[in-house]
């Protein structure tokens, strides 16, 4: 049985729970199953902590991965039957296919596109050069596959700061390329912020009392800040520094 077909048999209630730890157990259907391949190859342990908070846009690229098919090439959904049994899925393909694949298109589809990419740049065997491509090709499409959303914009800065933070940490710093330096991430990191430090605190003091709509907001401040333990050691002293520094004091209060 195909993953695509698991999923399939899934109670919807069910599909949206499962969590990554599920989809790699689903990957795991017999030997030289297609999708287990993908799955030992590409999935990373920051990948899957990642997806474990992401849900089911992200394990939905998962399954159009493992399951070799393709999903949206033009507007974000099924292209049918045809291109299914034509096609291999995403993670046969080059890095040109699917660079103009994401430089061509727009939506949700580009998530299988992100999650290949970081599986290659995590590849340690590959060297620094390609790693920092595939990296990049990864950023290329999260910044294109998200909607207007505020759940999907906060989640695409999530996993855009997560993989910046990465390159940074493994590939190198370097001011002159946005991508990797350190002032540019912090920048964009407290740019998304719609609350300080005092009042993000003063909120998850007693988040259990606030209405649904202000916890949400106080778990987006805490996942869009995920990263700023590592990215503080990277900034030099100044008032970008105290508010990151302000803002890691204060996630652990946030639910």
């Amino acid at each position: 049985m195909r993953v695509s077909d698991l999923f399939k048999a899934a109670p919807s209630s069910s599909r949206t729970r499962i969590g990554a730890s599920s989809a790699l157990m689903l990957g795991r259907q017999g030997p030289g199953n297609h999708a287990a391949d993908l799955c030992v190859h590409i999935v990373r342990r920051p990948l899957l902590e990642q997806l474990e908070q992401l849900g089911p846009f992200a394990l939905f690229a998962l399954f159009a991965l493992f399951a070799g098919k393709d999903v949206g090439m033009t507007s974000g959904t099924s292209t049918g039957t045809d291109r299914e049994d034509q096609e291999p899925g995403l993670g046969t393909w080059s890095f040109e296919r699917l660079h103009a694949m994401a430089v061509n298109e727009h939506g949700r589809h580009l998530e299988a596109v992100r999650i290949v990419a970081q599986g290659r740049a995590y590849d340690g065997d590959r060297p620094a050069e390609a790693r920092l491509r595939w990296a990049k090709l990864s950023l290329l499409a999260n910044r294109r596959a998200h909607g207007d959303g505020l759940e999907e914009r906060t989640r695409a800065a999530t996993q855009d700061f997560t993989l910046r933070m990465w390159i940074i940490d493994h590939l190198g710093p370097d001011d002159d390329d946005p991508d990797r330096s350190p002032d540019a991430l912090a920048s964009d990191t407290l740019g998304t912020l719609r609350l300080t430090p005092s009042q993000a605190g003063a909120l998850g003091d007693r988040w259990r009392e606030l209405p649904i709509e202000q916890i949400r907001e106080l778990r987006r401040h805490k996942n869009l800040t995920a990263h700023l333990a590592d990215l503080v050691g990277r900034t030099g002293p100044g008032p970008t520094r105290d508010l990151l520094l302000a803002w890691d004091g204060v996630r652990h209060r946030l639910p």
